[in-house]
C-alpha cells in the first residue's frame, strides 16, 4: 500500500504532482479541475488585495505592450499608432476582466449608474465591507475610421476633464450611498504619438515615445485636495517603432 493510500484510509489527502492536483479519501480519487489557466495550482492563484497594486501590475505587464488580447483590439493597426473608433469599450472590458480574475475579495462591474444619467466605467465592490471604488477611464491619442481617416483626437485636456467628471461621480455617489467609503480612480490610456498623419504605417522611436515620461498636470489636483481621490494612473501604451 502506498503512503497516500494509507493516509487516505483515515483522512482526506491532497496531492500536487507535476501541475496535477488530486484529492484522496478512502478508495476515492478526484482530480481538481484546472478552471484558471496559467497557474500551476488553482489554490495558488496570484491575486491582489489592493486595487492600486492591481492597476500598477496591469500597467506594467498587460497594458504597456497591449498583450491583453481584449486591449489589443482597441488598435486600428499592428504598430499601435492609432486607435480604432470608440476604443474605450475594449479598454473597459480589458480592465474589468483583469480585475475580476486578479483582485481578491471584490466584485468589479462595468458601466454602473452613479446618478440619474451617468454610468461610471467600472464600480468595484469590496465584499463584506462598506468600501467601493469608482474607476473612470479616459484615452488619449488619435482614433481613426476603417479607411484611416482621423475620427477623434484627445490631448491631456481629456484626462483633466475625466478628473472633474470623476469628482462629480464621487459627490453623486456619496449622496446616494453615504454609509459607504468610496474612492475614485482615474485610469488614463495614453496612446499619444507625436506628429502622426492619417494613413501613416510606421513611426520613428523619437515620435512614438515622445510622451512616455510626460506626466499630466491636473488643476485642480483632486488627488491632493480630496481624501477620496486616488492619484491618477496613466498607462502609456507603447507603439512598435522603427529605429
Amino acid at each position: 500500500m502506498t503512503p497516500i493510500a494509507e493516509l487516505a484510509a483515515t483522512a482526506i489527502v491532497y496531492e500536487y504532482d507535476n501541475a496535477m492536483e488530486r484529492f484522496y479519501a478512502k478508495n476515492e480519487v478526484r482530480v481538481v479541475e484546472k478552471w484558471y489557466e496559467g497557474c500551476l495550482s488553482v489554490f495558488a492563484i496570484p491575486t491582489f488585495s489592493k486595487l492600486r497594486e492591481a492597476l500598477e501590475h496591469y500597467r506594467a505587464v498587460l497594458a504597456r505592450h497591449s498583450v491583453c488580447e481584449i486591449l489589443a483590439r482597441a488598435w486600428h493597426d499592428s504598430k499601435r499608432l492609432f486607435f480604432r473608433e470608440k476604443p474605450e469599450i475594449y479598454m473597459r472590458k480589458s480592465l474589468t476582466q483583469f480585475l475580476v480574475s486578479s483582485l481578491r475579495g471584490t466584485e468589479p462591474r462595468p458601466e454602473q449608474i452613479v446618478d440619474e444619467t451617468h454610468p461610471v466605467d467600472i464600480k468595484v465592490t469590496f465584499m463584506h465591507t462598506n468600501r467601493l471604488a469608482l474607476i473612470e477611464i479616459k484615452w488619449l491619442g488619435k482614433s481613426v475610421h476603417s479607411d484611416g481617416a482621423v475620427s477623434t483626437e484627445y490631448s491631456a485636456v481629456r484626462a483633466r476633464d475625466g478628473a472633474k467628471q470623476l469628482a462629480e461621480y464621487l459627490d453623486a455617489n456619496k449622496a446616494r450611498a453615504p454609509k459607504h467609503r468610496t474612492r475614485g480612480y482615474l485610469v488614463v490610456y495614453d496612446g499619444r504619438r507625436r506628429g502622426t498623419k492619417p494613413n501613416d504605417k510606421s513611426i520613428k522611436r523619437t515620435q512614438g515615445f515622445h510622451y512616455l515620461n510626460e506626466e499630466i498636470s491636473y488643476d485642480p489636483a483632486y488627488h491632493q485636495l480630496r481624501d477620496d481621490f486616488e492619484e491618477p494612473v496613466r498607462l502609456f501604451l507603447e507603439p512598435v517603432c522603427d529605429v
